[in-house]
């Protein structure tokens, strides 16, 4: 195997970095979960109008007396406005600490090389295996968990506190998909089953789930959905109440219509209600590391009941990331990566959701 050359992992033309921009683009546009969850849409740019045009209300009346025909029906059009915002990194990769990485990469990714292969160069295409797959995780982060008022629990707020000024950063980009799931369920009772276990006074309790607590909030959010929760709805949840609800249905010898495990997510079909339960460990994950107040998580279980096209991802462009660049430093000896990306993430239909928390 050639000896690690940390240079090689620079995209050293505009044209060059542009393809890679393009390439990692490309692969998060495609990658499973993005594809089967959202609905990426691309284009986005501040203040541009998503226009919600709703169905003609009641018509046809009895037949009047003076032969004239009786006025009636409308269409209720609303909007929602995109408020994209830019995300940027950059990183400092040094030879001796991505050298042993990238020879494990490159043993287990030799098709993807060939595949890619931009420069000749497999470091580059580990460069862009690292930045593909940082940028996804930032993506959906942001999409699902940002929220414009975000602070420290030292300063009042839910981010973790020992994660400083840069885990605010990372979480304070927009109004994400949950800020906008909790609001609906502030609004509106109906569309809200209520998790108790949240609300306990430490980790502990809140994360002993009852065995029925999953069994019991899917069951509410599929019988309490309203008409306006489209036929093909799914249920996203937390790790925590898959594994709770899975466990019950093994416990009480109930069988799914299929079972699928995949490397992103899990997903069962119910047999006796033909809704698809979607595990999102991600969630798990990203509550603990960043809703932590020391003594309990912000909302450790949570779940939405909709369907895909009503979960929107916009992004800036339809082919590459905002910006791309990546040079090499022959004064430090590291590869500077640096990358950017404006998106924003909307709930088309309000009505179009359940939501437990």
């Amino acid at each position: 195997m050639a000896v690690f050359n940390i240079s090689a992992m620079s995209a050293r033309t505009p044209e060059e970095a542009n393809e890679v921009s393009e390439l990692i683009f490309k692969q998060i546009r495609e990658d499973k979960t993005i594809q089967e969850l959202y609905s990426l849409v691309p284009n986005v740019s501040f203040d541009k109008h998503i226009p919600i045009i709703g169905l003609l209300s009641d018509i046809m009346q009895t037949k009047s007396a003076n032969c004239e025909f009786p006025e009636g029906g409308a269409v209720v059009v609303t909007e929602k406005t995109w408020t994209p915002k830019t995300l940027q990194q950059e990183q400092r990769l040094c030879k001796d600490d991505t050298e042993s990485k990238f020879h494990f990469w490159q043993s287990r990714n030799s098709n993807l090389v060939e595949k890619y292969d931009l420069t000749n160069s497999g470091e580059l295409n580990y460069l862009i295996f690292l930045i593909e797959d940082a940028v996804k995780k930032a993506i959906v982060r942001v999409a699902d968990f940002s929220d414009t008022t975000a602070a420290l629990v030292s300063g009042g707020g839910k981010i973790t506190t020992s994660l400083g000024a840069s885990g605010v950063a990372r979480m304070n980009a927009i109004d994400g998909l949950w800020s906008q799931f909790i609001a609906i369920g502030t609004a509106n009772a109906e569309q809200l089953v209520a998790i108790s276990e949240n609300g306990e006074a430490t980790k502990a309790a809140q994360m002993t789930l009852a065995a029925d607590t999953a069994k019991l909030t899917f069951e509410g959010m599929i019988l309490g959905a309203s008409e306006d929760v489209p036929n093909d709805a799914v249920i996203m949840c937390t790790r925590s109440l898959f594994n709770n609800y899975f466990k019950w249905l093994v416990d009480n010898s109930f069988d799914t219509a299929t079972a699928v495990e995949g490397m992103d997510f899990r997903s069962i079909t119910l047999a006796q209600y033909g809704v698809t339960i979607i595990e999102r460990k991600d969630w798990d994950r990203n509550i603990k590391s960043y809703f932590d107040n020391g003594t309990t998580y912000d909302l450790p279980h949570r779940a939405v009941m909709t369907s895909r096209d009503n979960l929107l991802i916009g992004t800036e462009s339809d082919t590459a990331l905002s910006s791309f660049t990546s040079h090499y430093s022959e004064d430090t000896m590291k590869n500077i990566v640096r990358e950017e990306i404006k998106i924003d993430a909307k709930v088309a239909l309000d009505e179009a959701v359940m939501v437990a928390y």
